[in-house]
């Protein structure tokens, strides 16, 4: 069954090739959804798919690429997915 999952990222997570990260751990786990920086310094992502690829995602989303400094990771579980081809990053 699939499921979504909103997340938001805070602490150093930014310049950090953290969205690249999270677009490669999608895509191999068959995730869609996107990735975008916020102007507070966050990251946010929307992120759909089977719930043990989620989980993983989430478990990774902890302490991120090797230069990120992981404050904290908010989730918010979605009753209805969006429906989204692929993932992307959002680029502003």
């Amino acid at each position: 069954m699939l499921k979504a999952v909103k997340i938001r990222i805070t602490g150093a997570v930014q310049g950090v090739s953290f969205r690249q990260s999270i677009l490669e751990r999608a895509e191999a786990n068959s995730i869609t959804g996107w990735v975008k920086n916020t102007p507070d310094g966050a990251v946010e992502a929307m992120a759909e798919g089977e719930e043990g690829a989620l989980t993983k995602l989430l478990d990774y989303c902890q302490s991120g690429p090797s230069g990120a400094r992981v404050q904290a990771v908010e989730t918010q579980w979605l009753h209805q997915p969006p429906q989204c081809g692929e993932f992307i990053i959002i680029y502003d």
